[in-house]
């Protein structure tokens, strides 16, 4: 039983370096990986240091997942888009724009690297089946348009979320912007 137990965690352990070498590869740079007890991915833009969980349960789909995101923001998202955000978006939360950036950033690393769609709703579908969005626990007539939106790019089709007819032009142009201008057009537009 031990003996099995060391090869599982030689294995994810071995598993997680190559992660990291793609990950590389990907971002096209030597940016540093972080493995630790985070909530969930991030890439920090200015110290290029991608971080990633170190769940007990994630799946590779899930990794993949988080790897592709976070990857797209070091190759996509401006370094100094935090600071464009903070001066352009004055009293705006930081959420509305990091949601409608996800969506742009992920259509781009998709289109990039097309054999990560697959591992995108491959990972998202194991994020809905954990309940990593808490669907279960606040209902969507409690949610804001922002956590809407955010739902609906990421679960797509497996969750039914309801959008009134007066937000479908917010709606619609987040998931149609196509530059980080355009996300801070759209960021103004809330």
């Amino acid at each position: 039983m031990s003996n099995n137990i060391n090869k599982e965690k030689i294995s994810k352990l071995m598993s997680t370096e190559v992660k990291s070498m793609v990950a590389k590869l990907l971002a096209r740079e030597n940016i540093t990986i972080q493995r630790g007890n985070y909530e969930t991915a991030s890439f920090n833009l200015e110290t290029r240091v991608l971080q990633l969980p170190l769940w007990d349960n994630i799946s590779n789909d899930e990794l993949d997942l988080f790897i592709g995101h976070e990857i797209s923001h070091a190759l996509n998202t401006p370094a100094d888009a935090p600071h464009l955000f903070a001066s352009k978006c004055k009293g705006i939360p930081f959420s509305v724009c990091n949601v409608i950036e996800d969506i742009r950033i992920e259509k781009m690393v998709q289109k990039e690297y097309p054999g990560l769609i697959s591992s995108f709703r491959a990972g998202y579908t194991a994020l809905f089946k954990k309940d990593f969005f808490q669907l279960n626990e606040i209902p969507m007539s409690e949610r804001t348009l922002i956590d809407r939106i955010n739902i609906k790019a990421k679960l797509g089709s497996l969750v039914d979320v309801p959008f009134e007819a007066d937000e479908m032009n917010l709606v619609n142009m987040a998931f149609n912007c196509a530059t980080c201008d355009d996300v801070l057009d759209e960021v103004n537009a809330f």
